[in-house]
């Protein structure tokens, strides 16, 4: 198999003892700790940020395979952040027998790394750059002035877990479940108010708030989901909803601040199809488009959208093919 190098450094904060909030907590940093010393998964409600998330999903794909963690044991390598650690791991296996290995690395790269990473993957054919969708590879080989090409690249996502329970299809009135991340509460207030004209109820989760296991538990409750984010290079939480087949209604954000491209869209969704909801760009189509939408909710089938692209088994059969 092959090597996973990783460490905290993307999401390490560290807990204070006195406070009400457990993502706040001392007793959190040491549950992180732990599972980072023994390389274990921990639960999803203890998750509040996508690095995190994103990491602890790649423990829980390869629990049961025969990967090494941190130490080079194998002759290929996934390096999962390109940041000091990253630099780190790659130097230290280029120091021997470098053409012989194969090296994946990221998806998680600090934008001040990004020329630099580009260059390692120009430089060395066996580097390549892991992004979490082909929109964002299609970015980064446009924001490296087309001197990088598809080759320089694997589009590997995080896996998604595909929830055991799915929402209840039998609703005599609709709720709504709003995820709102990033952007402006002006355009949140006016989603809630349009949503209270209808008489639909909703409940908002905002990014960084909640825990995941309650995120899971509101989209079984709810007829549908309302997506007011900014741009993804993957979506995990979006697609963890779809996991519990909750169609969804984006309401699209096509900048990116991280890359700051001109004539580039990006997506809220960068994993889409219609069977998984209805996605629109501008706001001031919402009261045209959601009537249309909630007409159509039997018809959309998102979970079977996630299960064909993001499963765990689609994601290792990626690595496994990578590093054949």
């Amino acid at each position: 198999m092959f090597n996973i190098f990783y460490n905290q450094d993307p999401w390490y904060k560290k807990g204070v003892l006195l406070t009400k909030e457990f993502k706040h907590s001392i007793f959190l940093t040491i549950l992180n700790n732990l599972a980072f010393k023994f390389n274990k998964p921990i639960s999803d409600k203890y998750i509040f940020s996508g690095p995190h998330k994103l990491t602890n999903n790649i423990l829980k794909t390869f629990r049961k395979d025969k990967v090494k963690y941190n130490k080079e044991y194998y002759k290929n390598s996934y390096i999962i952040s390109f940041g000091v650690f990253g630099k780190e791991v790659l130097n230290s296996l280029k120091k021997e027998n470098f053409d012989s290995k194969k090296v994946l690395i990221g998806p998680l790269v600090p934008k001040e790394n990004l020329n630099e990473l580009f260059d390692e993957a120009i430089k060395y054919k066996n580097i390549k750059i892991v992004c979490a969708s082909e929109l964002i590879k299609d970015a980064f080989i446009k924001f490296s002035d087309n001197k990088l090409e598809d080759k320089h690249f694997s589009v590997i996502p995080s896996a998604i877990k595909l929830e055991a329970r799915v929402k209840d299809t039998n609703f005599k009135n609709h709720k709504a479940l709003i995820y709102f991340k990033k952007r402006k509460n002006e355009e949140l207030i006016e989603i809630q108010k349009r949503l209270d004209q209808k008489n639909i109820k909703h409940k908002t989760f905002t990014y960084g708030d909640y825990n995941n296991q309650d995120l899971i538990k509101e989209a079984v409750k709810s007829t549908f989901g309302i997506i007011l984010n900014k741009s993804e290079s993957q979506g995990i939480a979006i697609q963890e909803l779809m996991a519990t087949n909750l169609p969804l209604f984006v309401i699209d954000y096509e900048k990116n601040e991280y890359l700051d491209l001109n004539n580039f869209i990006f997506s809220s969704v960068p994993y889409w199809s219609d069977e998984c909801g209805i996605k629109i760009s501008n706001i001031y189509d919402f009261d045209e488009k959601i009537d249309q939408f909630i007409n159509n909710l039997m018809s959309y089938t998102p979970k079977e959208f996630v299960q064909d692209n993001l499963s765990s088994e689609k994601v290792r059969e990626k690595f496994i093919q990578e590093f054949q």
